[in-house]
C-alpha cells in the first residue's frame, strides 16, 4: 500500500483548539481525557492523551513500541477506533509523519486499519497489548 503524505478526511471530528486546551491541562506523568464526538460513527467516547513521561514509560516497557509518537498513538487507540485525521490532530505536527508511523504500527501487527470511503480508521490489533496498556494507564480500575 502506498503511504499517503496527507490525510484525506471529509469530516474532522477532533478540533485542533480542543487538543491545544487538552495539552495545556496535561501535567507531567499525567493523562487527560479529550472530549471526542465522532460525526461519522456517532461515538462520543473521550480520547486518552498521555504525557511525555507516560509515553516514555510505555516505550521502555514495550519493546515493539519504537517511539514516543507510536506510544501516544497506541494509547489513543486503547479504548476505541479512530480515524487517521483525528489521530493526526491528536499528535500535531506533520500529517505525513503520523501516517508513516501508523503504517509502521500496522506492518508490525499492532494496529489494524479499516478504510471507509476516503477515510481510514485504526484500532489496536493486539488484545494482549491493549490489556497491558490499560493496566499501565490505570484504566482497568476505572472501567474506562
Amino acid at each position: 500500500m502506498e503511504i499517503k503524505s496527507q490525510v484525506e478526511c471529509p469530516v474532522r471530528c477532533l478540533e485542533s483548539d480542543v487538543m491545544e486546551q487538552a495539552r495545556a491541562r496535561l501535567i507531567p506523568g499525567g493523562l487527560v481525557r479529550v472530549p471526542y464526538d465522532c460525526k461519522a460513527c456517532n461515538d462520543a467516547s473521550p480520547i486518552v492523551l498521555a504525557s511525555d513521561e507516560i509515553c516514555a514509560d510505555i516505550q521502555q516497557a514495550e519493546p515493539q513500541v519504537e517511539s514516543a509518537m507510536a506510544a501516544r498513538l497506541l494509547i489513543a487507540l486503547v479504548d476505541q477506533e479512530l480515524c487517521e485525521c483525528d489521530l493526526a490532530t491528536l499528535i500535531g505536527g506533520a500529517e505525513s509523519t503520523v501516517l508513516r508511523q501508523l503504517e509502521r504500527l500496522h506492518a508490525d501487527g499492532l494496529v489494524s486499519r479499516r478504510p471507509v470511503v476516503s477515510m481510514v480508521y485504526y484500532k489496536l490489533a493486539d488484545a494482549d497489548l491493549q490489556d497491558r496498556l490499560r493496566r499501565r494507564l490505570g484504566l482497568v480500575a476505572e472501567g474506562a
